[in-house]
Protein backbone atom coordinates (compact mmCIF):
# COMPACT_ATOMS: atom_id res chain seq x y z
CA UNK A 1 0.00 0.00 0.00
CA UNK A 2 1.54 3.31 -1.19
CA UNK A 3 2.13 6.25 1.81
CA UNK A 4 0.48 9.04 1.88
CA UNK A 5 3.00 12.24 1.43
CA UNK A 6 4.46 13.51 4.28
CA UNK A 7 3.22 16.84 5.52
CA UNK A 8 6.96 18.73 4.01
CA UNK A 9 5.78 16.92 0.67
CA UNK A 10 2.50 18.19 0.85
CA UNK A 11 3.41 21.83 1.30
CA UNK A 12 6.01 21.54 -1.38
CA UNK A 13 3.38 20.42 -3.66
CA UNK A 14 0.97 23.70 -2.29
CA UNK A 15 4.27 26.03 -3.30
CA UNK A 16 4.75 24.57 -6.40
CA UNK A 17 0.85 24.81 -7.30
CA UNK A 18 0.83 28.59 -6.28
CA UNK A 19 4.17 29.07 -8.34
CA UNK A 20 2.61 27.21 -11.45
CA UNK A 21 -0.43 29.51 -11.61
CA UNK A 22 2.13 32.28 -12.11
CA UNK A 23 3.07 30.66 -14.94
CA UNK A 24 -0.30 29.74 -16.48
CA UNK A 25 -1.25 33.88 -16.24
CA UNK A 26 1.00 35.31 -19.37
CA UNK A 27 -0.12 31.90 -21.48
CA UNK A 28 -3.55 31.63 -20.67
CA UNK A 29 -4.41 35.70 -20.24
CA UNK A 30 -2.83 36.32 -23.94
CA UNK A 31 -5.29 37.58 -26.23
CA UNK A 32 -5.75 40.67 -29.12
CA UNK A 33 -6.74 42.89 -26.73
CA UNK A 34 -3.89 42.08 -23.52
CA UNK A 35 -0.28 40.64 -24.27
CA UNK A 36 2.63 41.01 -21.75
CA UNK A 37 6.10 40.40 -23.48
CA UNK A 38 9.16 39.45 -21.06
CA UNK A 39 12.34 41.65 -22.24
CA UNK A 40 14.54 39.54 -23.97
CA UNK A 41 17.84 40.12 -21.52
CA UNK A 42 15.19 39.00 -19.16
CA UNK A 43 14.45 35.55 -21.76
CA UNK A 44 18.14 35.23 -22.23
CA UNK A 45 19.47 35.48 -18.50
CA UNK A 46 16.78 33.51 -16.73
CA UNK A 47 16.86 30.50 -19.00
CA UNK A 48 18.83 28.29 -17.21
CA UNK A 49 16.92 29.11 -13.29
CA UNK A 50 13.52 28.40 -14.98
CA UNK A 51 14.63 25.01 -16.60
CA UNK A 52 15.68 24.03 -13.17
CA UNK A 53 12.21 25.57 -11.61
CA UNK A 54 10.76 23.34 -14.16
CA UNK A 55 12.84 20.52 -13.39
CA UNK A 56 11.75 20.78 -9.20
CA UNK A 57 8.21 21.72 -10.66
CA UNK A 58 7.54 18.41 -12.20
CA UNK A 59 9.25 16.42 -9.81
CA UNK A 60 7.59 17.29 -6.94
CA UNK A 61 4.03 16.75 -8.58
CA UNK A 62 4.68 13.65 -9.98
CA UNK A 63 6.38 12.56 -6.28
CA UNK A 64 2.87 13.35 -4.95
CA UNK A 65 1.30 10.96 -7.46
CA UNK A 66 3.33 8.02 -7.04
CA UNK A 67 3.13 7.94 -3.10
CA UNK A 68 -0.61 8.98 -3.10
CA UNK A 69 -3.30 5.63 -3.05
CA UNK A 70 -4.82 5.58 -6.88
CA UNK A 71 -7.81 6.00 -8.35
CA UNK A 72 -9.08 2.20 -9.97
CA UNK A 73 -8.88 0.82 -6.62
CA UNK A 74 -5.48 0.82 -6.59
CA UNK A 75 -4.69 -0.06 -9.65
CA UNK A 76 -1.18 1.58 -10.71
CA UNK A 77 -1.06 -0.49 -13.93
CA UNK A 78 -3.99 1.19 -14.91
CA UNK A 79 -4.38 3.55 -18.05
CA UNK A 80 -5.46 6.44 -16.63
CA UNK A 81 -3.06 6.60 -13.86
CA UNK A 82 -0.21 5.75 -16.37
CA UNK A 83 -0.89 8.45 -18.65
CA UNK A 84 -1.64 10.72 -15.63
CA UNK A 85 1.95 9.89 -14.56
CA UNK A 86 3.18 10.79 -18.11
CA UNK A 87 1.52 13.95 -18.24
CA UNK A 88 1.94 15.26 -14.95
CA UNK A 89 5.80 15.99 -15.45
CA UNK A 90 5.49 17.54 -18.38
CA UNK A 91 2.51 19.98 -17.90
CA UNK A 92 4.43 21.36 -14.40
CA UNK A 93 7.36 21.33 -16.00
CA UNK A 94 6.03 24.07 -18.50
CA UNK A 95 4.69 25.99 -16.37
CA UNK A 96 7.31 25.83 -13.75
CA UNK A 97 9.42 27.04 -16.81
CA UNK A 98 6.98 30.00 -17.55
CA UNK A 99 6.61 31.09 -13.96
CA UNK A 100 10.04 32.14 -13.92
CA UNK A 101 10.53 33.14 -17.72
CA UNK A 102 7.53 35.24 -17.83
CA UNK A 103 5.08 35.15 -14.63
CA UNK A 104 7.32 36.23 -12.44
CA UNK A 105 8.12 39.48 -14.34
CA UNK A 106 4.87 40.25 -15.45
CA UNK A 107 3.70 40.13 -11.31
CA UNK A 108 6.55 42.55 -10.84
CA UNK A 109 5.69 44.63 -14.20
CA UNK A 110 2.17 45.17 -13.41
CA UNK A 111 3.29 46.36 -9.96
CA UNK A 112 6.45 48.43 -10.71
CA UNK A 113 5.98 49.18 -14.61
CA UNK A 114 6.35 52.37 -16.02
CA UNK A 115 5.04 53.67 -19.45
CA UNK A 116 8.34 52.73 -22.09
CA UNK A 117 9.25 51.66 -25.13
CA UNK A 118 10.79 48.24 -25.81
CA UNK A 119 12.61 46.99 -28.87
CA UNK A 120 12.07 43.31 -30.41
CA UNK A 121 12.74 41.70 -33.50
CA UNK A 122 10.36 40.29 -35.82
CA UNK A 123 10.68 36.57 -36.64
CA UNK A 124 7.57 36.29 -38.93
CA UNK A 125 3.98 37.40 -39.33
CA UNK A 126 0.99 36.31 -40.50
CA UNK A 127 -2.56 36.94 -40.97
CA UNK A 128 -5.65 34.99 -39.43
CA UNK A 129 -9.43 35.31 -37.89
CA UNK A 130 -8.52 33.31 -35.04
CA UNK A 131 -10.86 34.98 -32.45
CA UNK A 132 -7.77 34.27 -30.02
CA UNK A 133 -4.85 35.93 -31.98
CA UNK A 134 -5.57 37.72 -35.02
CA UNK A 135 -2.98 38.84 -37.42
CA UNK A 136 0.28 38.13 -35.34
CA UNK A 137 3.21 38.54 -35.19
CA UNK A 138 6.44 36.18 -33.89
CA UNK A 139 9.30 37.85 -32.42
CA UNK A 140 12.43 36.26 -31.83
CA UNK A 141 14.51 35.05 -28.95
CA UNK A 142 11.76 35.06 -26.62
CA UNK A 143 9.85 31.45 -24.95
CA UNK A 144 8.09 30.03 -27.39
CA UNK A 145 4.22 30.64 -25.96
CA UNK A 146 4.96 34.21 -24.94
CA UNK A 147 6.78 35.41 -27.93
CA UNK A 148 3.56 36.21 -30.30
CA UNK A 149 1.67 39.47 -30.58
CA UNK A 150 -1.66 39.72 -31.62
CA UNK A 151 -4.43 42.07 -33.10
CA UNK A 152 -2.67 44.34 -35.42
CA UNK A 153 -3.87 45.96 -38.73
CA UNK A 154 -3.57 44.01 -41.65
CA UNK A 155 -1.72 47.44 -42.88
CA UNK A 156 1.08 47.12 -40.17
CA UNK A 157 1.38 43.30 -40.87
CA UNK A 158 2.01 43.85 -44.39
CA UNK A 159 4.66 46.23 -44.02
CA UNK A 160 7.02 43.72 -41.73
CA UNK A 161 9.53 41.43 -42.45
CA UNK A 162 11.94 39.08 -40.69
CA UNK A 163 14.34 41.03 -39.05
CA UNK A 164 13.18 44.42 -38.85
CA UNK A 165 12.68 45.64 -35.36
CA UNK A 166 9.65 46.90 -33.67
CA UNK A 167 9.00 48.90 -30.90
CA UNK A 168 6.61 47.81 -28.03
CA UNK A 169 5.37 50.48 -26.10
CA UNK A 170 3.25 50.11 -22.85
CA UNK A 171 3.61 49.42 -19.10
CA UNK A 172 6.93 48.22 -18.59
CA UNK A 173 10.05 47.20 -16.53
CA UNK A 174 13.87 45.59 -17.27
CA UNK A 175 11.75 42.61 -17.32
CA UNK A 176 9.33 43.36 -20.20
CA UNK A 177 6.61 45.00 -21.26
CA UNK A 178 2.16 44.85 -21.16
CA UNK A 179 1.68 45.39 -25.21
CA UNK A 180 -0.19 48.84 -25.76
CA UNK A 181 1.16 49.05 -29.03
CA UNK A 182 3.73 48.75 -31.59
CA UNK A 183 5.57 50.37 -34.13
CA UNK A 184 8.43 50.01 -36.49
CA UNK A 185 11.71 51.37 -35.42
CA UNK A 186 13.41 54.12 -36.80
Amino acid sequence: MAKEPNAALRWALLCVLALVLIGWLPIMLRTDEWAFLPSITWATRSFWPSMAFAAVCAIVPTVVAIRTPVLDAGNRKSIKYLIFLAITPAVFGTLGYYSVSAGGPMLYTWVAGKSTEVPYTVERTGRSEDWKCRNWILLRDLPPLTSKLCGFPEEFIADLSPGQTILVSGNGSPLGVFVASARLAD
